[in-house]
């Protein structure tokens, strides 16, 4: 059974219910390993591997909910730009300027096939492209700062406990 926090529509986090175990020479114990799906603008972020080292992810998502709680993610770079031609323009540059809108970037362990900018502007804007073979298409999310933050740290009061 999945837990879940925020809303699918906008920004989701949701958790597997119980510890995954593993059996080793006939003993069982309990992991720190939990399904997490993440999912932003209706969109499943975590199509190809949703299992996450808990204490490495709980981490990642509290200093995640710092930042934008702080204010800390700058304004779009171009705001006379749609947000899809914003994600472009910072992929395709290969200087540090791009690392400051990365947001979701440190929790690769269940996003490693996706890529994702952030900015603020009235809202939190979280452009996204899953890397697929064939089609990438970007897709945005737009939310409230707050409703993020408060998202991500019900998730990880979940995962901590």
């Amino acid at each position: 059974m999945m837990r879940s926090f925020g809303r699918r529509a906008t920004f989701a986090v949701e958790v597997g219910g119980l510890p995954a175990f593993a059996v080793e020479a006939g003993a069982t114990r309990a992991t720190n390993l939990r399904e997490v799906d993440v999912w932003a603008g209706g969109r499943r972020l975590t199509c190809h591997d949703n299992t996450a080292f808990v204490p490495t992810l709980v981490h990642h998502m509290r200093s995640t909910a710092e930042l934008i709680q702080q204010r800390a993610i700058p304004p779009s770079p171009f705001p006379w730009r749609s947000p899809a031609e914003v994600f472009r323009l910072l992929n395709a540059n290969d200087s540090e300027f791009r690392q400051r809108f990365w947001l979701l970037h440190d929790w690769d362990e269940i996003l490693d096939n996706v890529e994702t900018y952030a900015w603020l502007d009235d809202q939190l804007v979280i452009a996204c492209r899953i890397q697929r073979p064939i089609r990438s298409e970007v897709f945005v999310a737009r939310l409230d700062p707050d409703e993020c933050v408060t998202t991500i740290n019900e998730a990880v009061d979940f995962l901590a406990d």
